[in-house]
């Protein structure tokens, strides 16, 4: 499901800009974490949070919830 969600907003090929941060750069498995900016601007981690695609964790420090 959440496949064909982010699919449906980014098909292949589409052009992102993905942001890291230098302190959290790889997660526990080493899998590397970063934030996927659409073309529209609009933050693909947090379109998959609203959607009930995705769950946010306090485990690893991110910038961002200062925003949010």
């Amino acid at each position: 499901m959440a496949l064909d969600y982010v699919l449906s907003i980014a098909p292949p090929k589409t052009a992102v800009t993905i942001i890291t941060e230098e302190a959290n750069y790889y997660d526990y498995w080493k899998r590397q974490l970063g934030y996927v900016i659409l073309p529209s601007g609009e933050c693909l981690n947090d379109l998959l949070l609203q959607h009930g695609y995705a769950k946010a964790t306090h485990q690893y420090y991110c910038s961002r919830l200062k925003e949010m």
